[in-house]
C-alpha cells in the first residue's frame, strides 16, 4: 500500500483516508437509528483492534492500527477536511481502484463486517434474533455502495434526501 496523498479537495494520505472510512462506517451505522450506545462503541473498537492485529492486509492493518493507536489524529483529520462522509467514501472508492484485488476486497469486507457487528451490538431482537434496525441496515448498505463505487454519489444523495439517513 502506498503512502501517497490523494489529490483534490484535501491532502490526506491514503492510510488516513482508509482509516476514516473504517471510522465513518462504525459511527454512522451506530448513529443511524438515532441512538449511539456503549455496546455499539465497544463493538466498533473491538472490530478495529481485531482488524489491526489479525488481518493479512497491510492496508487494513495500517488503517485500523492508526485509529486504535491515535483516534484523535483520525478525528482531527476527518473534522479538518470539511467534507461530508459521502465525499470521503467516494474518494476511498477511487483509492481502492489502485489497490490489489485482495486488499480492495478485504477492505470492503471489513466495512461490511464493521457495519454488521455494530448494527447487531445493541437493540432488541426477538429471542436473540436480528438486532439490526432498518436504518442501520440501510446506512451499512449505502456506505458499502459508495465505497465500492457501485452507485453514483448524486443518485445516493437524492435517495438520502428522499428517504432520510
Amino acid at each position: 500500500m502506498s503512502a501517497k496523498k490523494l489529490s483534490g479537495k484535501n491532502s490526506i494520505d491514503n492510510t488516513m483516508m482508509y482509516a476514516i472510512g473504517l471510522w465513518i462506517t462504525g459511527f454512522k451505522v451506530a448513529a443511524a437509528d438515532g441512538d449511539v450506545d456503549r455496546e455499539e462503541i465497544a463493538t466498533h473498537i473491538g472490530m478495529l483492534r481485531a482488524i489491526a492485529t489479525e488481518t493479512k492486509s497491510e492496508l487494513l492493518r495500517s488503517a485500523a492500527g492508526l485509529i486504535t493507536s491515535d483516534h484523535q489524529k483520525v478525528g482531527d483529520a476527518y473534522m479538518g477536511a470539511k467534507q461530508d462522509d459521502l465525499e470521503f467514501l467516494q474518494q476511498i472508492a477511487v483509492l481502492l481502484k489502485a489497490e490489489s484485488d485482495a486488499d480492495r476486497n478485504r477492505y470492503l469486507f471489513a466495512l461490511l463486517a464493521i457495519a454488521g457487528a455494530v448494527g447487531n451490538a445493541s437493540g432488541g431482537g426477538w429471542l436473540g434474533g436480528n438486532k439490526f434496525s432498518a436504518d442501520e441496515a440501510r446506512m451499512g448498505a449505502m456506505i458499502h455502495a459508495v465505497a465500492s463505487d457501485m452507485q453514483d454519489i448524486d443518485d445516493l444523495r437524492a435517495w438520502i434526501e428522499k428517504h432520510g439517513g
